[in-house]
């Protein structure tokens, strides 16, 4: 989500008690058009209703740990459909269904996205051209 020069972002705890951000965003319901399901998962993560203004993205994010793997593997290999959205209120409602491990949500200004611990890895360089580029672009797959 994107408005006046920042970005939202998740912040989420680590096992090593270190913050990392995800950008709100989640599964598709079966038969949910994606769409919706954007607007679905902002809503539910960080409680603003909002609009999208257009696909910006797409990246795929495969883990290598076994262990991960393991534990959840329907949340090892994933393609995301990435869109800019902007909220259509100033003031957020009630996130109602966080992400495991999420804090909280945080505006952050534009250009400090890059530097930031962002997941999946590798994809804070990208955010930039998204946001600017009048056209989707495809991002590289990540290993993590």
């Amino acid at each position: 989500m994107y408005r006046n020069g920042e970005v939202l972002l998740n912040a989420v705890a680590q096992p090593d008690g270190s913050v990392c951000y995800d950008l709100p965003g989640g599964g598709q319901h079966p038969y949910e058009p994606l769409e919706e399901g954007v607007l679905r998962e902002v809503r539910e993560e960080t409680g603003y209703e909002a609009r999208i203004l257009r696909f910006c993205g797409l990246a795929e994010d495969i883990c290598l740990d076994p262990v991960q793997r393991a534990a959840a593997p329907n949340y090892t290999h994933r393609v995301l459909h990435i869109f800019l959205v902007e909220p259509i209120t100033d003031v957020p409602g009630v996130a109602a269904e966080l992400d495991l491990n999420q804090l909280r949500c945080e505006w952050i200004p534009f250009d400090r996205v890059a530097s930031l611990p962002l997941r999946p890895i590798g994809i804070a360089p990208f955010i930039a051209q998204m946001i600017c580029s009048d056209t989707p672009i495809y991002i590289p797959t990540f290993f993590s």
